[in-house]
């Protein structure tokens, strides 16, 4: 399947309250080497009651995420290193480029099970946890910004370097802002 998101008129903005329907989920979940492209919009994941939480959009069985714009907001509150994000990939290919995302916990978490390829530009980050967590896969960003909203938080957390790849090109702000594990 293959589903795009454009917000055609400006302006336009999809509230999903996790725990309403489920105390966990996502706004978009795409799977079996389905396409999700996102064009602009502002996304926002609410939690009904404490302790929901989920994703804004979760990739499985090597499916394609293209997001050209846009602002993704995750208002659980709820802190999880990978049960609450914007983003979540399990494998597949992430591009994210020109978009606004903000997290009290991970704003892009990568989990790679499979092989996975993710490609950060132009994009802004304001989060509480790590901005991107990768377990395993390629990573290249460029030209992002990343503002730590609470201390010890890491921009780029590598969970094994050995299992990744990375070009980074990057400015993190904040309070004790981390990159690979050194203080910026």
């Amino acid at each position: 399947s293959k589903l795009t998101v454009k917000d055609s008129k400006g302006g336009g903005k999809i509230t999903y309250p996790v725990g309403k329907f489920s105390s966990s989920s996502s706004l978009f979940s795409i799977s079996e080497k389905s396409t999700l492209v996102i064009k602009s919009g502002t996304f926002i994941l609410t939690a009904a009651e404490e302790g929901n939480h989920g994703h804004i959009v979760d990739c499985y069985g090597e499916s394609t995420v293209d997001i050209n714009g846009g602002v993704f907001r995750n208002e659980t509150g709820y802190e999880s290193r990978m049960g609450n994000s914007c983003i979540w990939i399990d494998s597949g290919t992430l591009t994210v480029d020109n978009a606004k995302l903000y997290s009290s916990s991970n704003c892009i978490y990568i989990r790679a099970t499979a092989p996975t390829s993710v490609a950060v530009n132009n994009c802004s980050f304001k989060h509480g946890s790590n901005a991107i967590t990768i377990d395993n896969g390629t990573l290249k960003i460029g030209n992002s910004i990343f503002t730590a909203t609470k201390d010890n938080a890491r921009a780029i957390n590598i969970s094994d370097s050995n299992k990744v790849g990375y070009i980074s090109v990057c400015l993190a702000l904040g309070n004790n802002a981390y990159v690979d594990g050194e203080l910026y």
